[in-house]
């Protein structure tokens, strides 16, 4: 009898056990409970808020804690992506999309969660990239289980604004301008998200390493150059990070005029690229400075979305619909017109605005000063990564001439002669010189473009 009654127990015991390995993992938030699911000994939790829609009267607006819920919040499934027109491969490009979108994943190694005696783990914070217009922090091509399991360590994966809803500059009041940085600021309070919730999931808020690629390897190092950013991470990484690439500027007050004569408009042009790399004591006047271009292309984006811009503007893309936006900014990210002061914003039409209070500084300034967060940072390329900018923005072949306009445009008239110098044309190429502008041009923005 005492056998028969062992047996059961311990059958009883089995059964508890494999219900309770299971059950779906749980966790307890700062803003209400989340329900997840296990696999390849990891738990995920995707589509979890943290931050609160930016919708209606938050677009426009830094982001903001999310608003809490009560009982189990269902995360097993991505968040809609921010709004896009995704010209990735499709596996890359999010299945939906919605202007409330402010969602992560995370990746937990199954024993951290559930061990009482665990050592707190490090923590790796994604920021997906995409040229700051599309991509998304979720499906298969940034799905941190592996990484979560083979390293030990916890994997948190972000969404954040894109395009115009995520960048736009009109000016400095934030009460009836667009400040811009709003994706940046998505970033930031997800960092705050991961620090007031890291320890729910088994990490360590104080081993938190930023990283990301292209536009996110950009953004690792537009946190590193804000204040604001102080205590959020600890690491970085900085994967094909740009770091000579110019922002665009928010230095002058708004313009009156969208459209403006065209002879000012190639003279501006040239006075700005030939400042466009020196520190800003040497800008030229405000008039002249790329902020007059900066918001002159916010204004052709809100045109190009169906506003009136002879007056203040905002109000009305505050009123449009995502779609109607997206729609604007689409049509607008290829104006050359609208790009004449700043050339090289066609190929980063949206992005962060330096010279706000919050970013005062380009980011190889900010480097060079030492006015950026002293931390431990890792740089890192791959081999012709550039070549994809050339040869999508040059469809057909660069010819000599083409070329010099570019050198131009890029780097003034008096610096021609030094930079043929340093990468000399191959004559066999002159009837296709885009290899030979993908050299120079990359490699001076240290970007690692094309082996040679």
């Amino acid at each position: 009898m005492l056998n028969r009654m062992s047996v059961a127990v311990a059958l009883l015991l089995v059964l508890v056990t494999c219900a309770a390995s299971s059950s779906p993992p749980t966790t307890r938030l700062d803003s209400g409970t989340i329900q997840g699911y296990h696999n390849d000994g990891v738990d995920i939790y995707r589509g979890v808020p943290y931050a609160s829609p930016p919708v209606g009267t938050l677009r426009f607006k830094n982001a903001i804690p999310p608003l809490n819920w009560t009982g189990h919040r269902d995360t097993t499934t991505d968040g809609a992506a921010c709004p896009q027109r995704c010209k990735l491969p499709a596996a890359a490009c999010p299945p939906t999309q919605d202007e409330s979108c402010l969602y992560l994943n995370v990746f937990v190694p199954a024993l951290s969660s559930s061990s009482k005696d665990r050592t707190l783990l490090p923590i790796l914070f994604w920021i997906h990239g995409g040229d700051y217009y599309q991509g998304y922090g979720g499906g298969l091509l940034y799905d941190g289980t592996s990484l979560a399991s083979n390293e030990n360590v916890i994997v948190v994966s972000i969404n954040y604004r894109l395009g115009a809803l995520g960048f736009l500059y009109s000016g400095p009041n934030p009460k009836t301008q667009f400040t811009g940085n709003y994706g940046i600021s998505d970033q930031q309070e997800a960092l705050r998200w991961v620090q007031r919730n890291a320890k729910a999931f088994g990490g360590n808020p104080d081993q938190v390493t930023i990283f990301g690629q292209s536009a996110g390897g950009e953004s690792v190092g537009t946190l590193l150059n804000m204040a604001s950013s102080k205590g959020l991470f600890s690491k970085a990484i900085a994967q094909s990070f740009p770091v000579g690439f110019p922002l665009r500027e928010a230095a002058a007050a708004p313009v009156s005029k969208l459209c403006i004569p065209f002879v000012v408009a190639v003279v501006n042009h040239f006075l700005n690229l030939c400042f466009l790399f020196l520190p800003h004591s040497s800008l030229p006047p405000p008039f002249f400075s790329p902020s007059f271009f900066h918001q002159s292309f916010t204004k052709v984006v809100a045109k190009d979305a169906g506003c009136d811009v002879s007056s203040p503007y905002e109000t009305c893309m505050m009123n449009l619909t995502w779609e109607e936006v997206l729609a604007g900014a689409i049509k607008a990210e290829t104006n050359v017109v609208a790009e004449l002061g700043t050339f090289l914003d066609l190929f980063q039409p949206y992005g962060p605005t330096a010279g706000t209070p919050e970013l005062p500084y380009q980011l190889m300034e900010g480097f060079l000063s030492g006015d950026a967060l002293d931390l431990p940072l890792i740089l890192g390329s791959v081999r012709q990564e550039g070549m994809i900018f050339i040869y999508e923005a040059f469809s057909k072949p660069v010819a000599r001439a083409e070329e010099d306009a570019l050198l131009v445009a890029i780097f003034g008239l008096k610096d021609i002669e030094k930079v043929l110098k340093q990468y000399p044309r191959n004559p066999a190429h002159y009837k296709d010189l885009r290899n030979h502008t993908v050299r120079r041009h990359c490699l001076l923005l240290l970007l690692d473009c094309v082996d040679w």
